[in-house]
Parts: C-alpha cells; sequence; structure tokens
C-alpha cells in the first residue's frame, strides 16, 4: 500500500516535520510505502539536499519536496494572494498531485503513536474529508465569548457550531474535490477572505457538512499551557469533553496544537513522546538547542513574569462560568 502524505513545512518547522516523519516511519507496518510530500516555503537546497539524504536512510520512505505556490501558479495560472499561513495549500492537494484518491494532510507538530494506514482505510462515500471534532473549540463557543460568537456568525456563518471540525490531521477524498471543483474555482472560494484559525476556518466554513467524524484519538490536542484541559475543554458539551479525554488514554496522533510546544517546553504535555522520537529521527540536539536558545530569549521570560498572572485570572474565570452555569467541577 501507498500512503500520499502531505505536510506543511518552512524552514523554523524542517527539524520538527523530521520528527513527525520518523513517528510515522516508526509505526508504519511492513509492505508500506509512505509517500510524503513537504509543501515546503522558504527552504534552501542545502536543507532540502540534507533531508532527503536522511530520508533514504528509511526503507519505507519516500520524501518529496513540493514547492505548492509556484506549482498553483504553473499548473493553473493561480497566484498565491492569501494573506494568511501557507497551510493553506494543503487543500490544494488533490489538484497538484492528481495520481492519487485519497490524501492524507497532517500538521508538522504532531508525534504518529498508531499505523496510520488504519486512517488511510477510513471510508469516506461521497464526502470530501475525514476529521475529527476540535474540542477545543467546543469549550471556546460554549463558554460565550461574545467576540467569538460575533466572529463565528458574521464573519465565518457555520452551519453546525458543535461539528467544528479539527484541521490538524485530515484524510481527504481527493478524487471528489476534483469532481465537485476545479483548482480555480476552488482557490475563488478559499481566498474569497481572511480567517482568524486560517485553513481551518476555511474547512470549516465550505466543507464540514460533507465530512466524516473520526475517532478523536486520531488527534488529540495536547493540554496546551496546563490551561486547555481545565479552562476550555472542561465546558464542552458532556459528549465531546467524555470523548476527548477518553482519547488522551490511548492517543492515535498527538497534536501540539498551541504556543506550548515540547521542543520550547520539556514539562509540556505529551513531551515524553515527541522527545523519544526525536532520538530516533536524528534531532535530539537541534530540539535541545531549541528549547535552550527559547529560555534564553525574552519571549521565555515574558512568560515566566505572565503566567502566574494568566493562573489567577484562569481561577477568576473559572468562578464566573461555573457560577453562570457552564462547565464541570
Amino acid at each position: 500500500m501507498v500512503i500520499p502524505i502531505v505536510i506543511g513545512v518552512s524552514s523554523q518547522y524542517l527539524p520538527f516535520a523530521q520528527v513527525a516523519v520518523q513517528s510515522l516511519v516508526d509505526t508504519t507496518i511492513a509492505g508500506t510505502l509512505l509517500e510524503v510530500i513537504f509543501f515546503y516555503w522558504n527552504l534552501t537546497e542545502e536543507q532540502i539536499a540534507q533531508v532527503q539524504a536522511w530520508a533514504a536512510q528509511r526503507p519505507n520512505l519516500s520524501l518529496q519536496f513540493l514547492d505548492a505556490a509556484k506549482a498553483l501558479q504553473s499548473q493553473y495560472g493561480i497566484t498565491y494572494s492569501w494573506p494568511g499561513k501557507e497551510t493553506m495549500m494543503g487543500i490544494f492537494s488533490p489538484f497538484l498531485l492528481p495520481q492519487h484518491s485519497k490524501i492524507l494532510l497532517l500538521d508538522c507538530d504532531i508525534i504518529v503513536c498508531k499505523d496510520i494506514s488504519t486512517l488511510y482505510r477510513q471510508p469516506l462515500g461521497d464526502a470530501l474529508l475525514a476529521a475529527a471534532l476540535d474540542a477545543d473549540f467546543a469549550g471556546q463557543f460554549a463558554r460565550g465569548d461574545k467576540g467569538y460568537r460575533k466572529y463565528y456568525a458574521q464573519e465565518v456563518p457555520l452551519q453546525a457550531p458543535g461539528h467544528y471540525l479539527q484541521a490538524g490531521v485530515l484524510l481527504l477524498n481527493a478524487t471528489m474535490f476534483r469532481i465537485d471543483y476545479t483548482a480555480l474555482a476552488l482557490a475563488k472560494l478559499l481566498f474569497s477572505r481572511t480567517y482568524i484559525y486560517d485553513d481551518q476556518d476555511a474547512i470549516n466554513l465550505y466543507f464540514s457538512h460533507r465530512a466524516v467524524h473520526l475517532d478523536m484519538r486520531w488527534n488529540v490536542l495536547h493540554d496546551n499551557d496546563r490551561f486547555r484541559r481545565r479552562y476550555v475543554i472542561r465546558f464542552a458539551p458532556k459528549e465531546i469533553r467524555q470523548a476527548y479525554e477518553q482519547a488522551r488514554l490511548d492517543p492515535y496522533i498527538i497534536h501540539y496544537a498551541g504556543a506550548d510546544k515540547p521542543w520550547l517546553n520539556t514539562n509540556c504535555d505529551f513531551a515524553g513522546a515527541f522527545w523519544a522520537v526525536a532520538v530516533r529521527a536524528e534531532q535530539k540536539e537541534f530540539c535541545q538547542n531549541s528549547l535552550q536558545a527559547f529560555r534564553l530569549s525574552s519571549a521565555y521570560r515574558k512568560r515566566k513574569v505572565l503566567l502566574p498572572l494568566r493562573a489567577a485570572k484562569r481561577n477568576a474565570e473559572r468562578a464566573y462560568f461555573l457560577l453562570r452555569g457552564y462547565g464541570h467541577a
């Protein structure tokens, strides 16, 4: 079996993307070829050559690099003009990789803990994609923040806010995308507005009504800053909150979504899983250097000052929302 996997990569995140790929290699069963395509920007030829040499040592891995923005321009005459993150490029993978009927689209800040072929075999029918529900969004929305609700009522009017999808792990029905859209029509649709959560908002606005909901174990958000679980997800509807807590017990993919990354904080939730793979990916030294550099930065000093203040604010918010009847003890 050949499994095409697209990961968006920049120079800053390249080593961490290698760790993600190593976790795929570690967990894939014999007889499966991982065809990983890095949709990249801001990489040098030297960086690309180094990573290709690294990948050549792994027999079940084929690693390719594609400048997706340049490919869209040359193949379809689409000029990349969207003012957000380049992760939007992944949605065009059905047109840039037309030989595939299904494509996995993954964020680079993940660790895969289960054979990815299990996910790739997920039936899609006429759905455009498969994704897990976003427990973080569910909690944020349930908390009733006025600005949040206004944005999702007016700027990104969601048909079903309770079914908001987390876009860090997507299985795209590439065939159905090519049936329902052209590359030009998709570009016109996606680039018609800007979003807070980039490609994730776009996916939910236009495609969530034709999505298969994955087991949340396929996209387990870590407890960002030890805040997300207690002060956000606790406010989510009961079935989503319980699904998240159950998924944490046996994660298939750990997703370090948020500012609290394991290569910046060794006490980060699920940090051990990342560092174990970083050793096998030959990226431990780089990650340690990143950790040390962050600890010497002004951002780290500011973080140390702000965290106690944020904790006090969270406790006040928790008391307020519990008094209003939101959340659970």
